[in-house]
């Protein structure tokens, strides 16, 4: 065999070589668009599920609630408006009344059942048509002076052993700038002081102890 031949032979290798490779790339390109047409009705079920949107948190109050220093003044307007009706009892006692505490104005409603309101813009607060200073006995004719809101004892007129009048003032609670003054219904003796000057109270602790005359 000479040379020619030779070089004749490997090109042709080579061609039929190369033909192979296209054949196979081809079918199996072929072979990939048939499996792509029928995967394509389950593509959904392979794709994964979007993100569900998170839903933003509601801010600000809800509506009807009031603030924690607007409680304690719808409680003092409630306070100032049953010494008022106390006050004027012998005269017509109205079911509602207009209080104003630190520049906000509450309409403070006496309703059946001994419920009193305090609405604000119509955001309500409730109280107990009780006074301030009533006194709920213990034991014999000792009874115990209660706060009738959280505040501050700003003043305690009296000592231990001391006598009192009925109305005179004995102590005075302040909150949100506002004094109430501590007023027993009857007379009486003071057994036991049970706070100290300045102190930080809640509403209904025990103030006195007092035993009615």
């Amino acid at each position: 065999m000479n040379l020619s031949s030779l070089l004749f032979d490997g090109l042709k290798a080579m061609v039929l070589g190369m033909l192979w490779v296209y054949v196979f790339l081809s079918i199996m390109i072929l072979c990939m668009k048939v499996m792509s047409k029928a995967l394509a009705p389950f593509s959904n079920f392979l794709e994964p599920p979007p993100p569900t949107p998170k839903k933003k948190k509601e801010s600000g109050k809800k509506a009807g609630t009031l603030s924690p220093e607007d409680r304690i003044r719808a409680q003092a307007a409630i306070e100032a408006a049953k010494r008022y009706r106390a006050d004027h009892r012998n005269s017509a006692s109205k079911a509602a009344y207009t209080v104003t505490v630190e520049g906000k104005t509450f309409n403070v409603q006496f309703k059946e059942g001994g419920v009193i309101t305090a609405d604000l813009a119509g955001q309500a607060a409730e109280g107990e048509a009780k006074k301030p200073t009533t006194a709920s006995a213990s034991s014999g004719n000792t009874v115990d002076i209660n706060s009738p809101f959280p505040g501050t004892v700003t003043k305690i007129m009296v000592s231990e052993g001391d006598e009192f009048e009925a109305g005179e003032v004995i102590a005075v609670v302040e909150a949100m700038k506002m004094e109430n003054e501590i007023k027993p219904d009857k007379a009486g003796i003071v057994r036991e002081i049970c706070v100290d000057l300045k102190a930080v109270v809640t509403s209904g602790q025990v103030l006195f102890k007092i035993e009615e005359k």
